[in-house]
């Protein structure tokens, strides 16, 4: 058996701060005006600068009828930038973060539904349109039986008497009223076309 060696200690990467880069400022120089004799709007302005100084005027005209002026001179101030701090010579010892534990499962509660009685009927029955057909149904939440009618395309009235339960299942009784009755059968007429319209033969001199 190999003798037991612990895990070599953890030591985080040196700290290397981010390099300071100097931005040399750059001269630019800017003029505009507005003079709509419409509106009465008049106003200009103007600005240059070297970089490091800054000057330049605006002007407006007011609604009073004066012209006011102002004149800009700015100088850059200049900003220190201070030296990032070195690393600690000692830095905190790794610790690994605590293990994971799930919430205990708690399973949702299960409820019994007790089955409900019930009773419905509906019935429908077009002339117009020769749509004929019924039916009702009730129980007691723990057996059911009902019954429905329909007039089919041949005349008849079908029957069908239901009962239903978990232990007999589904069981039905069809019965039949009337005597079908079929249209007789007509060919459709064979198809024959039109005679060619007359046309008397040419005559020659």
């Amino acid at each position: 058996m190999l003798p037991y060696k612990p895990a070599p200690a953890y030591k985080p990467a040196p700290y290397h701060p981010e390099p300071q880069y100097k931005e040399e400022p750059k001269p630019y120089a800017f003029d505009y005006a507005v003079k709509d004799g419409y509106s009465g709007a008049d106003f200009a302005a103007n600005e240059n600068s070297d970089g490091k100084q800054t000057s330049g005027y605006y002007k407006v005209a007011l609604p009073d009828g004066r012209i006011q002026t102002c004149q800009v001179f700015i100088v850059a101030a200049v900003l220190a930038v201070a030296a990032a701090a070195p690393a600690p010579e000692n830095p905190p010892s790794y610790r690994p973060a605590p293990a994971y534990k799930p919430a205990p499962y708690h399973p949702q509660p299960q409820y019994k539904e007790e089955p409900k009685p019930y009773a419905f009927d509906y019935a429908v029955n077009d002339k117009y349109t020769g749509t004929n057909f019924a039916q009702n149904e009730k129980s007691d939440g723990h057996n059911a039986e009902g019954s429905y009618t329909v007039a089919l395309p041949d005349g008849r009235i079908q029957t069908v008497k239901y009962t239903a339960d978990h232990t007999n299942g589904f069981n039905a009784e069809v019965t039949y009223e009337g005597e079908a009755n079929y249209p007789e059968y007509h060919p459709a007429p064979a198809y024959k076309p039109a005679p060619a319209p007359y046309k008397p033969a040419p005559k020659y001199q």
